[in-house]
This record gives C-alpha cells, sequence and structure tokens, in this order.
C-alpha cells in the first residue's frame, strides 16, 4: 500500500520511495520516518494533517 505525504518543513528520511513530484513537492513512499520531531514540521499523510 502506498502512501503521499507533501512536506511543508522539517526532516524526513523516506524508506522504498517509489517516485518523487518535485512539482508540487509530494513523495510517493512505502515507508517514512519522522527525523526532527517538533512542532514545525507539518506533514500531509494520506489526506490527514499530522503536527
Amino acid at each position: 500500500m502506498l502512501s503521499v505525504v507533501k512536506l511543508l518543513s522539517g526532516d524526513f528520511e523516506f524508506i522504498r520511495v517509489v517516485d518523487l513530484d518535485c512539482s508540487n513537492g509530494k513523495v510517493y513512499f512505502e515507508e517514512v520516518r519522522v527525523i526532527s520531531n517538533n512542532d514545525r514540521i507539518l506533514c500531509e499523510l494520506d489526506e490527514k494533517i499530522y503536527k
């Protein structure tokens, strides 16, 4: 099952990246891990907003 993440800020480490869409900043991936976790990181993951 693939997921899509839109990077707004913060540091992420992607595992098994499937495709990159640099025009809108989206990454299609199978696994992702947030490296730095603070209140400035916003991640749109599967149409949900994580802070």
